[in-house]
């Protein structure tokens, strides 16, 4: 048999072209171009490789980790479960996955889930950022909570609403009846007032439920501010100084009148509790646009458009962060019994 030219040469499939990057060069620009976060960490806890991702997740700079003990990068991240899980793998060399809340410096918070596999210099860390992820779940759980609250309230507001239209009705007649000059009429007419407010109540969980529409109209935030003002000086009483930094020319907005100067008057009342000792309510207008990007960022809560800012701050006592994410929750109060709106 003939034998083709070249027959005999070996060829070196492992052998790099002179213009082609070195495999290690190409492997680090990958990993730092993807979202994910990579971590390769040593034996010893010291470590050896982080991408761009990695140093993002953690707050942290290649500089600040690479090389370093993951102890003292990250003080008492030996007590936390996660690392529990990273040395149950470093030991037994077992796959692992968990979720992993990371509290930073600033106090904001970050959720990852954390895949941890076992590799030759120690052990592989693969985070996955499910912050937003969540954040967007739960706001999505709050809001069918609120649907099923309003459903509910909704019901219930609707029956009750019939039984003080009766009770009103037959109060009145008695009330008719006895004329004003009986000893009894006081008792009817105070009956008569408790009904009134009843119905006000209702009212309040009907527009909250969506079966009673709001009648909202374009008015001047500012004005509305400063037609409140005098009753919020009654109600916070002379310890509290109450501060307005109104904006220029603001906007005029959709809103109902009755609802805004509800909810001003129950931070207000909120505020005061806060402020045992006296101090300072601040109220403040301000104008803003909000364009998509930033809009997307916040899930969309509020549409793109112009808007008109309210903020209300005191200088109470603050509230922990368990409870600033249950304040949303419709029938949700610190307030004691008998106390609060």
């Amino acid at each position: 048999m003939l034998r083709t030219p070249g027959e005999n040469r070996q060829l070196k499939v492992n052998e790099p072209k002179e213009d082609e990057p070195h495999l290690s060069s190409v492997l680090s620009v990958t990993l730092d171009s993807i979202s994910d976060g990579v971590q390769i960490i040593g034996f010893d806890w010291r470590y050896l490789y982080v991408n761009e991702a990695a140093c993002r997740h953690g707050k942290r700079s290649r500089e600040d980790l690479l090389g370093r003990v993951m102890f003292e990068v990250y003080a008492g991240i030996d007590e936390t479960p996660m690392y529990r899980v990273l040395q149950s793998c470093m030991r037994d060399r077992t796959a692992r996955q968990l979720d992993n809340e990371f509290a930073y410096p600033d106090g904001s918070r970050g959720v990852f889930q954390l895949r941890v596999e076992p590799c030759p210099q120690g052990i592989f860390v693969l985070s996955v950022d499910v912050t937003e992820h969540r954040r967007l779940h739960s706001q999505l759980q709050q809001a069918q909570k609120m649907d099923a609250v309003g459903k509910l309230a909704g019901g219930v507001a609707h029956d009750f609403n019939n039984l003080l239209t009766a009770m009103q009705g037959f109060t009145s007649f008695a009330l008719e009846s006895v004329g004003v000059s009986h000893a009894a009429a006081p008792d009817l007419q105070e009956v008569l007032t408790a009904i009134d407010r009843a119905s006000g109540l209702t009212k309040q969980l009907l527009a909250f439920s969506r079966h009673q529409p709001v009648t909202p109209r374009v008015v001047d935030v500012n004005s509305m501010v400063g037609s409140v003002d005098k009753l919020l000086r009654r109600l916070l009483g002379e310890d509290i100084s109450i501060m307005t930094k109104m904006v220029d020319n603001p906007w005029r907005t959709l809103i109902d009148p009755g609802s805004f100067e509800q909810l001003l008057v129950n931070l207000a009342v909120n505020a005061r509790d806060a402020m045992t000792n006296g101090g300072r309510l601040t109220i403040e207008t301000l104008n803003v646009s909000i364009d998509e990007p930033q809009a997307l960022s916040r899930g969309l809560i509020v549409p793109p458009g112009e808007y008109i800012i309210l903020a209300v701050s005191d200088d109470g006592v603050g509230m922990e962060r368990a409870l600033q994410e249950q304040i949303f929750e419709p029938f949700f109060t610190t307030k004691p019994v008998g106390k609060g709106t």
